[in-house]
């Protein structure tokens, strides 16, 4: 983060850099960001070529994913993360009910992953909670997936492999980061190591797609409550579109969460005033040690001062370092915050570390 903060200082609010022969804007200007992330973001490459050769699409937009959609293929496929244009927007939509509301059958699960998390904390001893963070957000991922925690799946070929798909999925993101940062020589890293840790994870995510697909066709499935697997068997039953999808909800569900926490619980104990209003807010609400009471949803509600340290934790040790959208249309004008550029099929990037830091944010 410090490189960030020095770039930042050293070159202004938005510059121009050149990596391994390409051109780039960064910004952590909040209209530069909103126009790349946001309001200018839903054109494809195809969109755009489509537009300079025939003029058919007047509403086409300027940014895309550039690079990404080849370099996280291997792992990842095509998911949401790696979509552009009507493929993102459909993805988005069937992510949507799952996310919208809290349903009292996930808050419940999730309560009980939490009690497992908190069974396998040794009293008055010392504890690496990052990894049982790890493993709290692969349970509750793989519930909102499939309806049910993987080490509760049946299928014997997915019982106890859940540490192997865990190294395996976590080996792959660092893969991905490093292909990410070659730029256009990202198919360079692709060796026998990398291509091993897909199959293992795609092996995995195959089994329990498999299972919902069987279940889908017994009828065994509850209709009662939304499950993302079921909701997109109704739209395809093509195992590879599955387990694509599914792959890129586990990666957002488990590695942002569980990084959340573990520089949560790190600035807590560094910051011992934060901790002791927060431990005032829980008591007064729920109490704490064995005479507390199980918290539900309306007890959450009553505590505004966890929901903000949770959100200033998260803000400044966000999972993505940067975000990078290309400029897919032949000239366009990028709004800035003294002037206009022109600029011709540039990458574009904004750093969220630098950006939690600015001067003018208060923690």
């Amino acid at each position: 983060m410090q490189l960030f903060l020095d770039v930042v200082e050293g070159s202004g609010m938005t510059f121009e850099q050149s990596l391994l022969g390409t051109r780039g804007i960064d910004t952590i200007d909040p209209e530069n960001i909103e126009a790349v992330l946001s309001t200018q973001f839903e054109g494809t490459l195809t969109q755009a070529f489509d537009y300079l050769l025939y003029h058919i699409d007047d509403n086409i937009l300027e940014f895309g994913l550039g690079l990404r959609p080849p370099t996280f293929y291997p792992l990842l496929g095509s998911g949401i993360f790696t979509q552009d244009g009507r493929q993102w927007k459909h993805s988005r939509e069937m992510l949507r009910p799952q996310f919208m509301s809290n349903r009292s059958e996930n808050f419940e699960q999730i309560k009980a992953c939490v009690g497992d998390l908190i069974s396998c904390i040794p009293p008055n001893s010392i504890v690496d909670l990052q990894p049982l963070f790890f493993g709290l957000t692969f349970d509750t991922t793989t519930f909102l997936l499939f309806g049910k925690s993987m080490s509760a799946l049946s299928s014997d070929d997915i019982a106890g492999k859940e540490s192997e798909f865990a190294d395996a999925f976590s080996l792959g993101q660092d893969y991905l980061s490093h292909r990410g940062r070659l730029g256009d020589f990202y198919w360079l890293l692709y060796d026998s190591r990398f291509r091993d840790a897909c199959k293992t994870c795609h092996r995995f995510v195959d089994d329990a797609v498999r299972d919902a697909l069987e279940d889908a066709n017994t009828e065994q499935q509850e209709k009662s409550k939304y499950v993302f697997i079921h909701a997109l068997i109704q739209e395809t039953q093509d195992p590879k579109v599955l387990r694509d999808q599914c792959l890129n909800i586990l990666l957002a569900g488990r590695d942002t969460t569980a990084c959340c926490l573990t520089w949560t619980f790190r600035l807590l104990a560094r910051h011992p005033n934060v901790l002791e209003r927060l431990r005032e807010e829980i008591e007064s609400t729920v109490g704490i040690g064995d005479s507390a009471v199980q918290p539900d949803r309306n007890d959450l509600k009553k505590m505004p001062y966890l929901n903000f340290v949770i959100k200033e934790g998260n803000a400044p040790f966000n999972c993505g370092e940067w975000n990078i959208r290309l400029s897919i249309e032949q000239f366009c004008v990028f709004t800035l915050p003294f002037r206009s550029i022109p600029a011709q099929l540039l990458k574009r990037r904004h750093y969220p570390l630098a950006e939690a830091k600015m001067e003018d944010l208060q923690f």
